[in-house]
C-alpha cells in the first residue's frame, strides 16, 4: 500500500460523517499533497491518477466544511486544469473539427462554470484571496468577457495595494499576473498601446513572468515592431511550457525582418513541440514554403 493510500484510509477514519473543520483541513492537505505529486509526475497516467485523488479529497474537504476557502480555491484550479485538458483535445493535441469539437468545448465550458462557482464562494468567505480573483479573471478571458476580466484584474491590484496580503492564498506575484492579464485583455479589445503599458508593468514587477513576455511579443508584432517582437519572443521561447504559438510568431517576426534561416529554425521548433496541433499545421506550411522553391508570404497581422 502506498503512503498516499494509507494516508487516505487514516484520514477517512477520522470522520464521524458530520461537518468537521479539523477533518476538512486534513482532507485539504491530503488533496494539496496529491496535487503537488501530480505536478511532478513523469507520466500522463501518474499525473491523471494524482489529480483524480486530489479532486476527490478536495470535494470531501468542502463537503465537511463549506467555509474551507483554501480547499475551494484549489478545487477551482483543478477544474480549470481539467478544462484546459479538454480544450487541448480541441486546440492542441488533435485539432478536432465538427461534433467532437463541440462536445469537448461544451465539457470544457461546464468545467469553467464549476471552477467559477468555487472561486466566487472563496471571495465571499475571504475577499483578500487574490488567487481566487485571478481564477475568475481566467474564466472571463476564456469566455471573451474582456471588460469583466479587466475589472477583476484591477480588483486584484487594488486589494494588494489597500489591504494586507492573505498569504495562504495570495502572493506578491499576483499583482504582476493581474497586470499581465489586464494587458492581454486590453489587447484583445484592440487597444495595443494600453496593452503595452500594462504588460511592461507586469514585467517590471516580475521579469520572469514569461507568459507576459510572450503576450508583449505578440503586441509588438501586431504593431509592426518586428525587431522588438523578436527580442521578446526569443526570451520567451527559452522557457519550457509556454504556448507553441510563441515559436510560430517568432518565426513570422524573423520573416518580417528578412532573417529566413532563423525563421526556419523557429518554425521547426514549433513542429517539434506538438506535431499534431493546430499551430503545427501553420508552422509546417511555412517550413514547406521556406524549404521549397516558393517564397513564403507572411500573412497579415
Amino acid at each position: 500500500m502506498s503512503i498516499y493510500a494509507a494516508l487516505t484510509l487514516w484520514v477517512a477514519g477520522c470522520s464521524d460523517g458530520t461537518t468537521n473543520v479539523r477533518y476538512s483541513k486534513k482532507l485539504y492537505w491530503l488533496g494539496q499533497d496529491y496535487y503537488s505529486k501530480a505536478l511532478k509526475a513523469k507520466t500522463q497516467a501518474e499525473r491523471t491518477k494524482f489529480l483524480d485523488e486530489a479532486l476527490s479529497n478536495l470535494k470531501r474537504a468542502v463537503h465537511q466544511n463549506p467555509k474551507n476557502y483554501l480547499a475551494r480555491n484549489l478545487l477551482g484550479y483543478l477544474y480549470l486544469n481539467r478544462a484546459d485538458l479538454e480544450l487541448g483535445l480541441v486546440e492542441v493535441a488533435q485539432c478536432i473539427k465538427g461534433p467532437d469539437s463541440t462536445e469537448s468545448r461544451h465539457s470544457a465550458d461546464q468545467l469553467f462554470h464549476m471552477a467559477k462557482e468555487q472561486f466566487v464562494a472563496v471571495t465571499h468567505i475571504e475577499r483578500r484571496c487574490t488567487n481566487a480573483w485571478l481564477g475568475l479573471v481566467s474564466i472571463s478571458m476564456h469566455f471573451e468577457r474582456y471588460d469583466e476580466a479587466i475589472a477583476l484584474s484591477r480588483k486584484v491590484i487594488d486589494l494588494m495595494v489597500t489591504e494586507p496580503v492573505k498569504t495562504s492564498c495570495s502572493s506578491q506575484g499576483d499583482k504582476a499576473v493581474a497586470w499581465a492579464n489586464m494587458g492581454w485583455a486590453t489587447f484583445r479589445k484592440r487597444k495595443p498601446q494600453t496593452a503595452l503599458k500594462n504588460l511592461k508593468q507586469a514585467l517590471f514587477l516580475a521579469p520572469k513572468l514569461y507568459l507576459a513576455r510572450y503576450w508583449l511579443g505578440r503586441v509588438w508584432y501586431n504593431l509592426g515592431h518586428y525587431a522588438e517582437a523578436v527580442r521578446e519572443l526569443r526570451r520567451t521561447t527559452r522557457r519550457f511550457g509556454l504556448p507553441q504559438a510563441a515559436f510560430q510568431y517568432l518565426g513570422l517576426a524573423y520573416l518580417r525582418i528578412g532573417r529566413k534561416a532563423d525563421a526556419l529554425v523557429a518554425m521547426q521548433q514549433c513542429l517539434k513541440l506538438a506535431p499534431a496541433s493546430c499551430a503545427a499545421q501553420e508552422c509546417r506550411r511555412y517550413v514547406k514554403l521556406m524549404t521549397g522553391k516558393k517564397s513564403p508570404t507572411v500573412e497579415a497581422r
